[in-house]
C-alpha cells in the first residue's frame, strides 16, 4: 500500500495491491460501458427527434 497526499483530501491510505490491480483492469471496461450508454442514449434521442420532425413535416404537407 502506498500513502498519498493531496491538497484537497489531505493524507490518505492507498488501496491494497490486489484491489488496485483489479480496479486498474476494471477501469477500461467500465469507461467503455459508460461511453456506450451515453452514445446509445444520444442516438435514441436523435432518432426520436428525427421521427418527430418527420411526423410534423408529414402533417404539414398532407393537411388540407
Amino acid at each position: 500500500m502506498r500513502d498519498t497526499y493531496s491538497l484537497i483530501n489531505g493524507h490518505s491510505k492507498g488501496m491494497k495491491k490486489k484491489k488496485a490491480f483489479v480496479w486498474g483492469f476494471l477501469t477500461i471496461p467500465l469507461l467503455v460501458l459508460l461511453a456506450g450508454l451515453i452514445l446509445g442514449g444520444l442516438y435514441l434521442a436523435l432518432l426520436i427527434l428525427d421521427w418527430t420532425l418527420q411526423a410534423i413535416q408529414w402533417i404539414y404537407i398532407n393537411m388540407p
